[in-house]
């Protein structure tokens, strides 16, 4: 049970989105970095927590059920969160490691994803290594506390 709230948590954390930033406006600095970027995941993380709530709640709920809440709720979150973070402006300095933090996103994500496709509940039970360590790592060297998980 625990490797489903670790799951359902960083995916919580986690998205999608390879590019930095828009093509307009000035880079942010670092603190509004942070400060944006923390928004964005904490809106996100209560859609999500909205979406499950009745869900987790259920001591009926099977592992396949949860299984499917992730591909549905959990991993189109996660994937929307970084999408957000993407369109931030980061500080010119610091535009290599958001680039690095997203990528490290992508890929966990994408493999989570495919884990949950391939072996739906058990994919939850199984003790793996951790995806998002390195995601997590470099949200919080970007300050960004509310998008890393907790180790």
């Amino acid at each position: 049970m625990r490797r489903i709230a670790l799951c359902l948590f960083a995916l919580a954390v986690v998205g999608t989105g390879v590019g930095c930033g828009g093509d307009s406006g000035p880079p942010l600095t670092a603190d509004e970095f942070a400060k944006q970027g923390n928004a964005i995941c904490k809106a996100d993380d209560a859609k999500l927590a909205d979406a499950g709530k009745t869900l987790l709640k259920d001591a009926n709920t099977t592992p396949d059920q949860l299984a499917k809440f992730y591909l549905d709720h959990a991993i189109p979150n996660a994937k929307a969160k970084l999408d957000g973070l993407a369109k931030l402006h980061p500080p010119a300095k610091d535009k290599d490691k958001v680039k690095k933090m997203l990528a490290a996103g992508r890929t966990a994500t994408d493999l989570v994803e495919k884990g949950l496709k391939k072996q739906g509940a058990a994919y939850l039970q199984a003790k793996g290594p951790d995806q998002f360590k390195d995601f997590n790592s470099k949200a919080k060297d970007l300050k960004l506390t509310d998008c890393a998980g907790n180790d």
